[in-house]
């Protein structure tokens, strides 16, 4: 099996990250439509209150101008580790989202 490049390695965790936080966004305006959650982040909640859009935009930019600062330097290994982290903490969000709202659901 053939190891990918670093770079080609970064610009998947790189697109992932970004894939990621747009779900992690649209489960929390699920979440806060449905009045079982709030968003925890201080600075966040006030974009959420003011407008569901303009909380992705922001958070979407925000996360996006990150990769693009991390893509400048996907040549180099602590790049590679960054995203993956970033990308296993992105999963465990999700599968909190997914989990939590299925127990909301079912009622287990």
């Amino acid at each position: 099996m053939k190891v990918l490049e670093k770079a080609t390695q970064a610009k998947y965790l790189l697109m992932s990250i970004v894939c990621l936080c747009f779900l992690d966004a649209t489960f929390t305006v699920i979440w806060i439509e449905a009045g079982i959650a709030e968003e925890a982040n201080p600075i966040m909640r006030i974009f959420i209150s003011r407008s569901y859009l303009l909380f992705m935009a922001v958070k979407l930019a925000v996360t996006f101008g990150g990769v693009l600062i991390l893509r400048k330097y996907k040549e180099k290994r602590m790049t590679i580790n960054a995203a993956t982290f970033l990308n296993l903490v992105y999963i465990y969000i999700i599968l909190y989202h997914v989990v939590g709202f299925t127990r909301h659901i079912t009622g287990i």
